[in-house]
């Protein structure tokens, strides 16, 4: 089928996405009134698939039909993270016109943002007045700056660190009426159910960070939440599946990943080769998406 291992890898993380996975293989497509051109349908059909039909290999031809994006040609190789974004937001806007035929009264919320979405606070603090601004924005996914980080944890501190604010980059107070130094910082507000982090290894000129990043296969992510969670200080986020770039820049390289089974075992998925693996290998994998 060409360079598909960014699709291949994606879907099995998908795939391997416990609450998705439930659902999909429970869904049915006779309940859908557009289920020839619906993705949910498509994406349904391959996982249920997956599990049914186990001992041949799966080409995801018709998923690769309904997603037609004009950034993106099949055959040719694209960034795994750009075509995840792409598959989340077309399985949300099916979710969506499946809830209109059926007079869903929430028009804004559909299952697949219900397990992937969460929501950032961005919060902005007066040095003069101590006036506080607060902005809060939804996010699918988090990205990390990993250049000057070897570690997520270390990253995900980085990335709630204050950011002053002064100079040219001052801040327009609305209580003082001027321009003020400030500081700026970044929390989750409300946590997703799966949370996935995406792993900056790309720079502007093509280049890649290639050094090991760990990442633990529990966390805490309660460090990194707005204050209105700080009375619940356990957020504990499990890996499932990790996503892996091998190569060197962002124009060459292969896409593989490692998923969880229900019974806690670990399997490397790279294209149609399957093998067991173990935890200690994942976790001195290349990782460039993480599912927790």
């Amino acid at each position: 089928m060409g360079n598909t291992c960014f699709v291949n890898a994606t879907l099995q993380c998908l795939t391997y996405t416990p609450e998705l996975q439930q659902y999909m293989v429970q869904y049915q497509a006779n309940h859908c009134p557009n289920a020839s051109d619906c993705i949910m349908c498509a994406l349904a059909q391959h996982m249920q698939s997956c599990f049914h039909d186990s001992k041949r290999i799966l080409k995801p031809h018709n998923i690769l039909q309904l997603l037609k994006a004009r950034h993106m040609r099949w055959g040719r190789q694209e960034d795994a993270h750009e075509f995840l974004r792409f598959l989340i937001d077309a399985l949300h806007k099916s979710c969506l016109a499946a809830s209109k035929q059926s007079d869903d009264d929430d028009d804004d919320v559909s299952f697949i943002h219900h397990l992937f979405a969460g929501q950032l606070r961005s919060q902005v603090i007066c040095d003069m007045c101590q006036w506080t601004s607060n902005t809060y924005d939804p996010f699918l996914d988090i990205c990390l700056d990993v250049k000057t980080s070897s570690s997520i944890t270390q990253a995900l501190q980085s990335f709630v660190t204050c950011e002053l604010l002064d100079g040219d980059n001052s801040y327009f107070c609305s209580s003082c009426k001027k321009n003020v130094t400030a500081r700026k910082l970044f929390s989750i507000h409300k946590p997703p159910r799966i949370l996935t982090l995406q792993l900056k290894r790309y720079g502007m000129s093509g280049g890649k960070v290639t050094r090991h990043i760990t990442f633990p296969h529990q966390f805490n992510a309660h460090p990194y939440t707005s204050s209105s969670l700080q009375n619940n200080p356990t957020c504990m986020y499990d890996l499932y599946a990790v996503l892996v770039h091998d190569g060197h820049s962002t124009n060459s390289g292969h896409y593989y990943c490692y998923v969880k089974t229900k019974a806690g075992l670990w399997f490397c998925m790279n294209d149609h080769m399957v093998r067991q693996s173990t935890l200690d290998e994942v976790l001195s994998s290349e990782a460039y998406l993480l599912f927790y």
